[in-house]
């Protein structure tokens, strides 16, 4: 589930939202039942942070501020203090994105002042998707050391997820990129023939020769040379 998850905000970092929020849908899909014991990194990320990022870069989804509060309050309510900077700077982005500058700043300042008494980079870095207020607070009270740190880092979060082009671009076909990106999701051969209408060894014969065109040995192996890649 993080696995998808993180998947879908590299998608978004490389500007495909379609992927994103497949990756999304998988990741609901491989949820624990309620109630599971929180693990330390679902503070910074899981299906409810995963949604609201979605939602500031989709162009046709409006950001909802109000669940993004919600859930802050919450999340400050239970002591859960790093989620609250990450959902901070959520709800600065969201309301920067709503045309809400002055509420923008005040969220901004309040998640950057945490962030700075912490030294903190990736907790922001890894949310470049609306830069702006952070550029604009730079009059304010933070360190330009501390503010520039945390760009670089963000230029390099963007970097990460941005797609590879030009030799890569063509290496698999449509029908290969799209068997590939199943294997990622976890499909078995089997699942795979049923879900594509086709025989297994079919199947076999596709995985052959990605395997071929990527020099790996395995399915496993041709899922991390892919995303090495950027063809997931």
């Amino acid at each position: 589930m993080a696995a998808a998850i993180d998947r879908s905000r590299l998608a978004l970092l490389a500007g495909d939202i379609s992927n994103a929020r497949h990756a999304w849908v998988l990741a609901a899909s491989l949820a624990p039942p309620s109630g599971t014991l929180m693990r330390y990194s679902d503070d910074l990320d899981d299906l409810e942070i995963a949604g609201f990022r979605i939602a500031l870069v989709a162009t046709d989804e409006e950001a909802d501020v109000e669940r993004i509060e919600t859930a802050l309050r919450h999340a400050e309510n239970s002591g859960r203090a790093r989620r609250a900077v990450r959902l901070a700077w959520l709800l600065a982005q969201a309301y920067h994105r709503a045309g809400h500058s002055a509420q923008a700043l005040i969220w901004l300042e309040r998640a950057l002042a945490q962030g700075q008494a912490w030294q903190a980079h990736r907790i922001f870095a890894d949310e470049p998707w609306h830069l702006q207020p952070l550029r604009a607070s730079r009059q304010h009270v933070f360190d330009p050391r501390y503010l520039e740190r945390l760009v670089q880092a963000a230029q390099v979060s963007s970097q990460r997820g941005a797609p590879v082009r030009g030799e890569q671009e063509d290496l698999l076909s449509p029908r290969e990129l799209q068997i590939i990106r199943r294997v990622a999701d976890g499909h078995s051969n089997k699942a795979l023939a049923r879900l594509l209408f086709v025989s297994e060894n079919t199947i076999e014969t596709h995985l052959r020769r990605i395997n071929g065109k990527l020099s790996t040995g395995n399915r496993m192996q041709a899922v991390a040379r892919a995303r090495e890649l950027g063809l997931l």
